[in-house]
């Protein structure tokens, strides 16, 4: 063993199952991982006006590094049975791994209050939401993530672990370090997401039934100016204030309805984003607490659980695409290379 090789995961033994399984998965992942985020990045790079676009941008250019440089290095370790460089890239793909995580982790969050401001806020979310503090943010996250990983190096080493064939945390960290990092880069953003979310729901289901009510309290006004008129029709004269969405009446904060329904997709789509990471890492993570805590698991167990968690690099495209019509028109001109009109900046 050499000082790459992490010494908690000595003791198990890889067969070939484990191989077939990773080069089958592994060429895939990478694939899609660089072609669709590739596609995201082109996407949102012409509408980087709006503040979503340019978070949905830095998530897909995190995936996208995925593709380029981390998966090609397990692929690559995985072929050859060792390590392809000597400890000081482990430690790097290490860091890169683990900053990655941070950086979507808090990107999703960020995402999550600024649908939670969009919906809750909407007259004020061109001041409250600028591209200044847009990409302000951003700069902090990927700093940040950087700095997060980096630190971990302090306490708990980066090495090789042969059973996955890629540089992580070594895990054997005092509790109070693990708890720490547990807190601040897992509990905590996904509790501000919770809420934001349902935040969310509760205002857009709120708006919706409030804009249902009113229609036909609308209608029966104007049936009985009608019936008071005559035969003839009368529709009233509506001056600038009566002339508010309906559902700008009674809230100053309510979207109209085709702004609402809007709103609803967008959010709807980036919450099945993180539902999808979620899903994806969150078996990666248990997994991880229970092989070197409790008790070994199968290589094939962890080499598929870390599969699971890369494949989140590759499907966030395949959302954007079957949730979202205007994602789905840019893919189509962007694959047949056709040329059209310069679009506006609408919001995704």
């Amino acid at each position: 063993m050499d000082n790459t090789t992490s010494p908690l995961s000595s003791n198990l033994t890889v067969t070939s199952d484990v191989y077939i399984l990773r080069y089958v998965t592994l060429p895939i992942i990478m694939f899609f991982s660089i072609f669709g985020n590739l596609l995201v990045c082109m996407v949102t790079y012409s509408k980087l006006q709006n503040v979503t676009n340019i978070m949905i941008f830095n998530l897909a250019l995190a995936d996208l590094i995925v593709g380029i440089v981390i998966i090609p290095a397990v692929l690559s370790s995985t072929i050859i049975g060792e390590w392809i460089g000597d400890a000081t890239s482990c430690k790097v793909i290490g860091i890169l791994n683990a900053s990655i995580l941070v950086v979507s982790v808090w990107m999703l969050v960020v995402i999550s209050i600024i649908r939670y401001v969009l919906v809750a806020f909407p007259h004020r979310s061109h001041t409250l939401l600028t591209k200044r503090k847009a990409y302000a943010v951003v700069v902090l996250l990927w700093i940040w993530s950087f700095v997060s990983a980096a630190t971990a190096e302090l306490w708990s080493p980066y090495y090789y672990h042969p059973q996955i064939f890629d540089c992580w945390f070594d895990y054997s960290i005092p509790f109070k370090h693990q708890f720490l990092m547990i807190l601040i880069n897992i509990l905590l953003p996904l509790s501000i997401m919770i809420f934001a979310y349902i935040k969310i729901y509760l205002i857009l289901r709120k708006q919706y039934r409030s804009f249902q009510n009113h229609i036909p309290r609308t209608r029966s006004m104007v049936i009985r100016v009608a019936m008071k008129v005559g035969s003839s029709v009368v529709v009233p004269m509506l001056n600038k204030k009566s002339q508010r969405s309906p559902s700008q009446d009674a809230l100053g904060n309510r979207l109209p309805l085709a702004r609402l329904k809007d709103d609803a997709k967008v959010t709807r789509m980036m919450f099945i984003v993180l539902l999808a990471f979620l899903l994806a890492w969150s078996p990666g993570a248990f997994i991880l607490q229970f092989f070197f805590f409790i008790q070994p698991v199968s290589p094939f167990i962890l080499n598929l659980v870390f599969i699971i968690g890369y494949s989140n690099s590759a499907i966030n495209c395949f959302i954007y695409g079957f949730l979202n019509k205007t994602f789905r028109h840019s893919f189509e001109r962007i694959l047949t290379c056709h040329k059209c009109r310069k679009s506006t900046n609408s919001s995704f």
